[in-house]
């Protein structure tokens, strides 16, 4: 009878921890899904800035003659 007390308890132990991975994967996987929308979203702002500047005529400075 004790050894089937013992194989219940690390057989839930070992239920509760693998369902604690299983919430830390889900919440690293949520994390990583979010990290990667806002790195996304920064590229496309980066982009989008060098699209305008590459189209806008270069600014021209008037010259400077020395004396």
């Amino acid at each position: 009878m004790v050894v089937v007390q013992t194989m219940t308890i690390e057989a839930s132990t070992i239920e509760e921890r693998l369902a604690g991975l299983t919430k830390a994967v889900e919440g690293l996987k949520k994390n990583v899904q979010e990290q990667d929308a806002k790195l996304s979203n920064m590229t496309n702002k980066m982009e989008s800035m060098d699209e305008r500047a590459t189209s806008q005529t270069p600014i021209k400075l008037p010259e400077i003659q020395e004396k």
